[in-house]
């Protein structure tokens, strides 16, 4: 490392080159963008899969195994992160682990997860609901769908 390079050239100086190196990888070139959208391809494609894959008595590890196995099968390199994967309350939890824990009907679940390709990732969390919903989250879903169409309005190129 660093330690053998000073020791291979005694009269050098270094400097960090940190900043200047971070800006020219702020800006991607064609082949860097192709790669953010395949891995991006890769992750929405899971995503609409999941509903599919949910089975009841399956386990958070199971079904993070699967995500993982279809983003490779679908061309993935790897994860971009450890998948994440929570039912019932756990899918409230950040950063939260997959264990054991089996899926039963009327639960919600949290699916927060991303595809590696070619030294690029992509970063998606999606959260369904198995089975009937009862009332209030009814509720609730809907006032989420309100402000995402009213998000999705005001939204255009340029801003942040």
């Amino acid at each position: 490392g660093f330690l053998q390079l000073t020791e291979m050239l005694p009269g050098a100086t270094f400097v960090d080159a940190g900043a200047g190196l971070a800006r020219a990888r702020a800006v991607k070139d064609a082949s860097e963008i192709e790669r953010i959208r395949r891995a991006a391809s890769i992750g929405s494609r899971v995503a609409i899969e999941i509903p599919t894959l949910l089975r009841a008595g399956m386990t958070e590890l199971e079904l993070a195994a699967e995500m993982e196995y279809r983003m490779n099968q679908l061309g993935a390199n790897g994860r971009s992160f450890s998948t994440i994967v929570g039912f019932g309350a756990h899918s409230a939890e950040p950063h939260y682990s997959p264990d054991d824990s089996r899926l039963r009907p009327g639960e919600s679940i949290v699916c927060d997860f991303g595809a590696w390709y070619r030294r690029y990732a992509c970063d998606i969390t999606r959260s369904f609901h198995f089975g009937p919903r009862d009332a209030e989250l009814q509720a609730v879903h809907e006032c989420v769908e309100r402000a995402q169409q009213a998000a999705l309005a005001v939204l255009r190129p340029g801003i942040s």
